[in-house]
């Protein structure tokens, strides 16, 4: 009997909640609202063309949960796992093979580990149904392969990565630098079309659909002002905007928080913060190796990562250099 496991009701809801999705659909809502209100043809051009644009901008950020899947039968379990638009990892294996199943953190997620002698599955349990997910694999695992010593009969056993410290010491004369353009560009998109679309009801004398178009239009300026980009080095992580220069070292990072959608990044010290875009949007060649240094200092330092609701809404304090 073959089981399929799709992305969980609850994961749905929060990137459709607490994430950017969520203005986009509030902003798709208003211009359905929009659509319907008006009864000019010149309006309701415009009005397609955000039925149509903000939809586009979602599928980015949706797709990677529509394509997530775990396929179980009785052989084998396979499927894939999309961490991002741009990324995919697909696995399989053969249940024959199978040596451990554990429990780790990994990059700040909770995982499921499936191990065999020639390849191991790390299945972020987020996106599925953890309960169900355990209660498939039990019998066509042996029950050794669930005891808490079974790791230790892996190959290799203790495994020692001696890839962090190459990481920090390839980093140690260099800055790595990223930028933003998706989010800046969209918010140049919005702030334009909303401060286009705000001028045109005002001079219509649409007064009510003018404040809440002004909305719109201050959320493209603060996505313009506050979308800037980030440099990481051996010993500092600074965050770059067109209203002020934000620093916060290694050695003072006690905690880390990620947004439950994987996102936003939030470095706390010792009465500082300091808030960084998600890695999801960052571009620039040096993205991967920043990415990669980032988990090098967290595993080389000890930090705790967290997984919360917070990071989206956190504003930075006490990290300001320059103005």
């Amino acid at each position: 009997m073959t089981h399929l496991l799709r992305t969980t009701a609850k994961r749905w809801g929060i990137k459709l909640c607490a994430s950017a999705t969520t203005i986009l659909l509030l902003a798709f809502a208003l211009n359905v609202y929009l659509y319907f209100d008006s009864s000019n043809a010149g309006e309701r051009f415009w009005w397609v063309i955000g039925l149509i644009l903000y939809p586009a901008l979602m599928v980015p950020d949706i797709w990677p949960l529509l394509r997530n899947k775990i396929v179980i039968n009785d052989q084998s379990i396979s499927g894939r796992i999309n961490r991002h638009c741009f990324r995919e990892d697909c696995f399989g294996l053969c249940w024959r093979e199978v040596i451990a199943v554990w429990d780790s953190t990994t990059k700040g997620q909770h995982c499921l580990n499936i191990e065999a002698r020639d390849g191991v599955i790390t299945i972020p349990l987020k996106f599925f149904d953890e309960k169900l997910l355990r209660e498939l694999i039990r019998p066509h695992v042996a029950p050794e392969a669930f005891e808490k010593d079974a790791v230790k009969r892996l190959p290799g056993y203790p495994v020692q990565d001696p890839e962090n410290e190459r990481v920090i010491a390839q980093a140690a004369n260099e800055s790595l630098r990223v930028g933003a353009k998706f989010v800046k560009g969209l918010g140049w998109v919005c702030g334009l079309l909303f401060l286009l679309l705000t001028v045109w009801c005002l001079l219509d004398g649409e007064f009510k659909v003018t404040l809440l178009l002004l909305v719109f239009v201050a959320l493209g300026a603060y996505l313009i002002l506050a979308t800037g980009s980030a440099e990481m080095t051996k010993d500092s992580i600074t965050y770059i905007t067109p209203i002020g220069v934000y620093r916060i070292g290694w050695d003072e990072v006690t905690e880390i928080e990620i947004d439950l959608n994987g996102g936003n990044l939030v470095f706390k010290g010792q009465n500082k913060r300091l808030s960084l875009l998600r890695p999801h949007y960052w571009t620039g060649e040096d993205k991967e190796r920043m990415w990669r240094l980032f988990w090098a200092q967290v595993e080389t330092h000890g930090i705790e990562v967290r997984e919360t609701t917070k990071p989206l809404w956190r504003l930075n304090k006490n990290t300001k250099i320059k103005s």
